[in-house]
C-alpha cells in the first residue's frame, strides 16, 4: 500500500505483482479517509499487509543442519553457489496438494525477477527439513485463473508418467 500526497490531494495505492490499484483523488484536509487508511494499516497484520507469513527465520538447531548440508555438498559440486557458513537463512514454508507443510532452509536466491510486475519468480538452492537433502526451491506467484492447471500438478503428472529428464519434483502447492 502507498499513499501519494500532493498538496491538498491524496491517492491511495494498493499494488500486486500485477500493478496497483489507484482510488480517486480526494481532499485529505477535509475528509478522514488518509487518517482512517493509516488507522486501519496500523491494525492490520502482517499478512494483510502483504508479507509472506511462511517465511519465517530457523531454528538454531535448523540452521547447523543446514549449513552442514550446503558445506557437505560444496564440496562436491563446484558449479552451485551454495550458503557459506554465517550466512543469513530462511526457512519457507511449501505446502504439498493435500495442504500439508514442509520446511525448505535456503540462503540468497539463484535467481530473481528483475520486473516489478510478473510472477515474481525467485529460486533457490536449499535443504529439505524432511530428509537433510539438496533441494530446488521455487518461488512465484501463480496465476490463479479457472482452467489453468497449477504447475505442480503438472509437475507431478510427468513424474507419474515416468518423462524422462525432469530433475525430481517432490511437492507443491499455494499459500493457505
Amino acid at each position: 500500500f502507498s499513499a501519494t500526497v500532493v498538496g491538498s490531494h491524496a491517492h491511495l495505492c494498493r499494488w500486486d505483482r500485477s500493478g496497483a490499484i489507484v482510488s480517486r483523488k480526494f481532499d485529505w484536509t477535509d475528509s478522514y479517509i488518509l487518517a482512517e487508511f493509516f488507522w486501519r494499516f496500523a491494525h492490520m497484520t502482517l499478512g494483510e499487509r502483504g508479507f509472506d507469513t511462511t517465511v519465517t527465520k530457523p531454528s538454531r538447531k535448523e540452521s547447523s543442519m543446514a549449513y552442514s548440508v550446503f558445506r557437505s555438498a560444496r564440496k562436491h559440486n563446484r558449479l552451485i553457489s551454495f550458503p557459506e557458513e554465517g550466512e543469513d537463512l530462511v526457512k519457507f514454508l511449501v505446502y504439498d496438494a493435500d495442504g500439508e507443510e514442509h520446511g525448505v532452509i535456503a540462503g540468497r536466491p539463484q535467481t530473481r525477477p528483475s520486473s516489478l510486475v510478473g510472477r515474481s519468480t525467485f529460486g533457490y538452492v536449499g535443504v529439505y527439513v524432511g530428509t537433510g537433502s539438496i533441494v530446488y526451491q521455487k518461488d512465484s506467484w501463480r496465476i490463479a485463473e479457472n482452467g489453468l492447471e497449477k504447475e505442480g500438478d503438472t509437475y507431478a503428472k510427468l513424474e507419474a508418467a515416468k518423462v524422462k529428464y525432469l530433475p525430481g519434483f517432490m511437492f507443491g502447492g499455494d499459500v493457505p
